[in-house]
């Protein structure tokens, strides 16, 4: 009787313990990540952001400059992701787009972004700073 009333205690703080381990992307993206592809990228809490150097993000306007600021969002995932992250970008001469990408955190500190992030094509890893 003891061994029941034990693994019972155990599962229950077991539960409550994975409970607590969130991977809300609204918790976790708040901040500045280095991209494995050499930039860095700022998700900043109120949704908006900035992104600088990376060759994966880098999106020209019609005045021929890179486009950096963007805001963000999240939406349900995808099967085999965290999330999906939305990032829409404005170059505010008439030339703005979206774009959507599934994401999976490896903890707190890194998380993975790509199309293909499922057969990991054409993803990129990002690292907290």
């Amino acid at each position: 009787m003891g061994t029941i009333r034990l693994f019972g205690l155990f599962a229950i703080v077991s539960v409550l313990v994975l409970s607590s381990c969130s991977r809300d992307p609204l918790e976790i993206l708040p901040g500045s990540w280095d991209t494995s592809d050499g930039g860095v990228i700022t998700f900043n809490a109120d949704g908006t952001g900035t992104v600088t150097d990376s060759e994966y993000f880098r999106y020209t306007g019609f005045s021929g400059e890179d486009i950096t600021d963007f805001t963000w969002s999240t939406n349900d995932q995808d099967v085999g992701a965290d999330a999906n992250l939305i990032m829409e970008f404005d170059d505010g001469q008439g030339f703005d787009f979206t774009i959507e990408n599934p994401i999976n955190f490896s903890g707190k500190n890194e998380f993975s972004i790509g199309v293909d992030i499922i057969v990991s094509v054409d993803v990129l890893t990002m690292t907290r700073q």
